[in-house]
């Protein structure tokens, strides 16, 4: 059997059709690398006088329609990154984690539903994050080190290379490597570069909200930064909070346990937060 290129359009491009969605896949991809810190590099000034720019050149082409989207590229030194300093991987994690369409945890039983360090339990499922990037770019670059190594991999994916093949199962990537770096360095740098314009429309606003509603009450030990901006819950006075009749952790959550089919038990930590609602 083969992976016919569609399936790259149809898991990534229409499947992540807001850029705020590829960020909360990239960002969970630190935190089950047990990173204590994502960083969020997004020149949204940039980005919008480029794809104004390009939104113009369209409009002054015969036939266009405006409610049609403009998906041309912006040039590549715009670019997001997105940082962490997690574990990191060599290259062949990269091939055999990172590149993996489809890794299947539930196979690899409870101890695949952790991160390395055992101290999470991690977000990713269904091994297609890593495709989120063309949701929102053409390029998505892998920058990536192991603590105790002394050297760097970088793996470029750009999404008109890989659309040229018929079958994404053949598509290779061709490594770099940096030599010489401290062994204690460790993290993942991912760059979203010729990004395309109408796929990163979303305001400052509504990219942080995206990130709040996902990382928001995540503890302690686990930060997301917007550009200087951390990416915390607003203050709200509750009127009552439900955490369960269980027991509950040091950060006021509860903790429960569910069997999943039979097969293994998945850790929850939830709260339910009530607001005082008043009728005008």
């Amino acid at each position: 059997m083969s992976i016919h290129v569609g399936m790259l359009e149809a898991l990534g491009v229409n499947m992540y059709t807001s850029v705020g969605q590829s960020l909360v896949e990239f960002i969970a991809n630190g935190f089950d690398a047990d990173a204590k810190k994502v960083e969020v590099e997004f020149p949204f000034e940039e980005i919008e006088k480029e794809r104004k720019r390009i939104r113009d050149q369209a409009k002054e082409k015969s036939g266009f329609d405006h409610k049609q989207g403009v998906y041309d590229p912006l040039p590549p030194e715009v670019e997001i990154v997105i940082s962490d300093d997690g574990h990191g991987m060599i290259v062949d994690e990269i091939e055999t984690k990172f590149l993996v369409l489809s890794r299947n945890r539930r196979k690899e039983g409870a101890e695949g539903q952790k991160s390395e360090s055992g101290n999470r339990t991690v977000m990713g499922r269904k091994g297609l994050g890593k495709l989120a990037g063309f949701g929102a770019a053409q390029e998505v670059e892998i920058c990536t080190k192991r603590k105790g190594e002394t050297y760097s991999t970088t793996v470029k994916m750009d999404f008109e290379e890989i659309s040229s093949k018929e079958d994404v199962g053949k598509v290779v990537f061709e490594p770099e490597y940096k030599e010489g770096l401290d062994a204690d360095e460790h993290g993942t740098t991912v760059k979203l570069r010729r990004l395309r314009c109408d796929s990163i429309k979303a305001s400052e606003s509504a990219v942080l909200n995206t990130l709040v509603r996902n990382f928001a009450h995540f503890g302690t030990d686990f930060d997301v930064f917007l550009g200087t901006q951390k990416v915390e819950a607003p203050e709200v006075d509750y009127e009552f909070v439900y955490v369960g009749d269980g027991p509950n952790s040091a950060d006021g959550f509860g903790e429960i346990e569910i069997n999943v089919e039979d097969e293994f038990t998945y850790p929850v930590r939830a709260w339910v937060g009530f607001r005082y609602h008043k009728e005008h």
